[in-house]
């Protein structure tokens, strides 16, 4: 029950963990600070997302939340998201954002276009419905995470400073196992 954090409205939270609670509003955080939220595997959905405009977040995890919007939570502070299990199909609000690090593994994402600007270092895809990476590969990533993942071109990793890529192999062929030995990467899995 929300109201059972009511009294966190006047308290200047950095962080709080709510994941895997019944907690079915963020009512209470409308006028509090927060930066750092985890809020998966609850009910919290895109309406409650809301209270977190303008919030200073620097990071929210959103892993099997029903949420479909990322509007409310995409802010000149946040670094990372995980958006992991959502209803999310559009990375827009995102583009303007200083994301270091996102992790969204199974959605319905098709398209990287609108992080071609973000300064991602980390990123996560399995699952997901990505299958070009033009649109980053200027960003510094150096974790990739593509398993299970047809990627039609992989020379887009040639342009990062990849120190980490997990990839499936039966996934690959000789165009794509050529472009891996030209990595300087530090692992490969």
């Amino acid at each position: 029950d929300a109201t059972d954090f009511e009294s966190l409205e006047v308290h200047p939270l950095i962080e709080l963990s709510l994941r895997r609670t019944k907690v079915e509003s963020l009512h209470f955080l409308k006028h509090g600070f927060i930066e750092l939220l985890f809020l998966s595997q609850t009910v919290i959905n895109d309406q409650e997302l809301e209270y977190l405009k303008d919030k200073p977040l620097k990071s929210i995890d959103l892993f099997k939340c029903p949420v479909s919007n990322l509007t409310p939570v995409s802010q000149k502070h946040l670094e990372e998201i995980v958006i992991s299990g959502t209803q999310v199909e559009d990375l827009s609000p995102l583009s303007e954002c200083p994301l270091k690090k996102l992790e969204m593994r199974a959605t319905k994402i098709k398209s990287l276009t609108p992080l071609s600007n973000c300064p991602l270092e980390i990123l996560h895809l399995p699952g997901s419905k990505i299958s070009c990476l033009k649109a980053i590969s200027h960003c510094p990533i150096s974790e990739l995470n593509l398993i299970g993942l047809q990627i039609e071109d992989l020379t887009p990793l040639l342009n990062m400073p990849l120190q980490k890529l997990s990839i499936s192999r039966n996934t690959l062929n000789e165009e794509h196992i050529e472009i891996l030995e030209q990595l300087d990467l530090k692992v490969l899995h």
